[in-house]
């Protein structure tokens, strides 16, 4: 990667645990955000969220030279429980623009539809 485009990476917005002993799995506390306007940034997409739960973390994913991100992140909320509340309530909601896709994110290799056998 170009040192020069690394600088135009947006960092996520990442606040950490207090008691990194009480995390629990963040699996079970991850969304998947699809659809998200080229015009939203990380702060953007935690203020939405932050409305149905506590943000710890939002990874917005960038194309190869970290220009731009490509429409899609991954938002970790403190508790279980907001993530049930970001579907029902922001699946399909207008977000600068762009009508965003919220689903329950699903680790690599997890998804029975990108499994090759």
């Amino acid at each position: 990667m170009n040192p020069e485009n690394s600088n135009k990476r947006k960092k996520a917005y990442d606040s950490t645990n207090d008691d990194p002993g009480s995390i629990d799995n963040v699996s079970n506390r991850q969304v998947y955000v699809g659809g998200i306007s080229w015009n939203c940034d990380e702060q953007d997409i935690k203020d939405e969220f932050s409305t149905v739960g506590e943000v710890s973390n939002v990874r917005l994913i960038y194309d190869h030279d970290g220009s731009k991100h490509k429409g899609y992140g991954f938002i970790t909320f403190k508790h279980e429980s907001s993530v049930q509340l970001a579907i029902n309530k922001l699946a399909g909601k207008d977000l600068k623009g762009r009508i965003i896709t919220v689903n329950v994110a699903v680790g690599v290799g997890k998804n029975p539809k990108m499994r090759f056998e």
